[in-house]
């Protein structure tokens, strides 16, 4: 088997691992290179998020063999009522008629509809930019054409992953570009952005905003274009995940709406500390709608809920050993601290990056769980894994717990909580339903290779 000779590698399961005390913020766990993609497949790419604004329409434009993946992961959502295909080849290349190309195949496809419709995504790809295609003359085009649709032009460009902004981070920057300057604005509503599973109408922050008289925006949740434009006259979009902050900035500039970062954390004081700011300092009319005694009185019910349902949960688990994967939440550390400090047995987790936020975190981590393990999921030596580690215990009647479908996948364990993106929920709640479910997959063996190979989990064409 070859071997990176930068990295200790577990030969027998060809899988790199590192001790979480030699990990750090500043620097990558493990070293980019050849990449590996496991059979777990439940997070979001830029062929699944467009289809969260109702009605929308996608046409890529690419070489063939780059097309085949967009296609397929469109089939798996029942989403190619939506979708077309334009395909490059060499000659438009070379005979220099890709803005042609572009316009009378975007055109083909539009007269060819049944109906128009409100607004079309179109996806350029590499090639388009290499080769500086005039996108502004296009575009003119057609607007010009067909002013009944909104034109967004979006971006299908591997190649930009490892520069200054990742495709996923694009997306949700286009996704939005859609929205017109409101003639008024609704200083009583909010969006929730970054995120393509819908919220828990139980989150923390959701139950605020509500019980003070916000009206609350979802892209994820609704049903109609109108309400996707509709999100142009918040006062405010709050966003849990980093994806989102450049479409956050930029809304900011645009439309001059608030830009509100709620991180995702696990860890109990920061839930507290954001709630609290949430309602004085970022949206103070929760705080003159609530008073301070009412607030508290609220946050601290919550975390006593919280606390109550991780004691069922480690009641039920005991010290079975648990694994947990990064495509749970970006702040995986603080969920890993968050159970290792009410009693459970963290062993792995399954991570290819860390966000510097994750500092505090993980120091903690180093200090009061050092025997935990760094496991990379991308490497070209994670093909070789056996996964054999469920197998084993399970001969000493033990079980092996997994949180995220990359820990159930390279432990082998058929124990496991599929959890992907926090699964729309944020704060104590979250505590509290990833408690119960924690004590599902304990109680439940599920099919892993049949649940871990659905693309984008939870999208669909409704």
């Amino acid at each position: 088997m070859l071997t990176n000779l930068h990295e200790p590698t577990t030969a027998e399961t060809g899988i790199i691992r590192r001790p979480i005390t030699e990990v750090s913020t500043k620097v990558v766990p493990f070293e980019p290179g050849l990449a590996y993609t496991s059979p777990s497949r439940g997070h979001w790419t830029v062929a699944h998020t467009p289809i969260l604004i109702p009605d929308s329409y996608m046409v890529y434009l690419c070489a063939s063999a780059c097309m085949r993946g967009v296609a397929l992961s469109v089939l798996e959502y029942d989403g190619m009522d939506r979708f077309s295909m334009i395909m490059l080849d060499d000659k438009d290349i070379y005979e220099g008629k890709l803005e042609q190309v572009m316009i009378d195949g975007i055109c083909e496809v539009i007269d060819r509809l049944e109906k128009h419709p409100p607004i079309m995504m179109v996806f350029t790809s590499c090639i388009h930019h290499f080769i500086a295609c005039d996108s502004r003359y296009i575009y003119k085009t057609l607007r010009e054409r067909y002013p009944d649709i909104d034109f967004v032009p979006c971006y299908m460009i591997p190649t930009i992953r490892k520069g200054h902004i990742t495709p996923e981070e694009l997306m949700h920057v286009t996704l939005y570009d859609a929205l017109e300057v409101p003639n008024v604005q609704e200083t009583n509503a909010v969006n929730l952005i970054g995120s393509n599973l819908p919220a828990s109408r139980d989150n923390d922050y959701y139950r605020l905003l509500t019980e003070a008289g916000y009206t609350v925006r979802d892209l994820p949740q609704m049903k109609t274009y109108a309400e996707y434009k509709d999100m142009a006259k918040s006062c405010a979009n709050i966003y849990a995940f980093p994806v989102a902050h450049r479409s956050a900035k930029k809304l900011e500039r645009r439309l001059q709406q608030k830009d509100i970062y709620l991180p995702l954390t696990y860890h109990f004081p920061d839930i507290r500390s954001e709630l609290i700011r949430l309602a004085t300092e970022a949206l103070p009319e929760i705080g003159e709608t609530l008073s301070d005694t009412v607030l508290i009185q609220a946050i601290d019910r919550m975390e006593q809920e919280a606390y109550a349902a991780l004691a069922r949960a480690k009641e039920v688990i005991g010290d079975t050993p648990i694994a947990i994967d990064h495509e749970v939440l970006p702040r995986y550390c603080s969920l890993a601290r968050m159970l290792a400090e009410n009693g459970f047995n963290i062993k792995e987790i399954y991570a290819d990056v860390i966000l510097p936020e994750e500092e505090q975190d993980l120091e903690w981590l180093k200090e009061n769980a050092p025997d935990i393990t760094f496991c990379a999921t991308t490497n070209y030596a994670c093909r070789m894994a056996d996964r054999s580690q469920a197998d084993e215990a399970g001969k000493k009647g033990e079980k092996i717990l997994a949180i995220g479908q990359k820990a159930a996948y390279f432990t082998g364990t058929n124990h496991f909580v599929n959890w992907i993106e926090n699964d729309g929920n944020w704060g104590f709640h979250a505590v509290c339903e990833l408690a119960d479910r924690m004590i599902e997959a304990y109680e439940t063996e599920s099919d892993v290779p049949a649940l871990i190979q659905v693309k984008a989990w939870g999208c669909h064409c409704g």
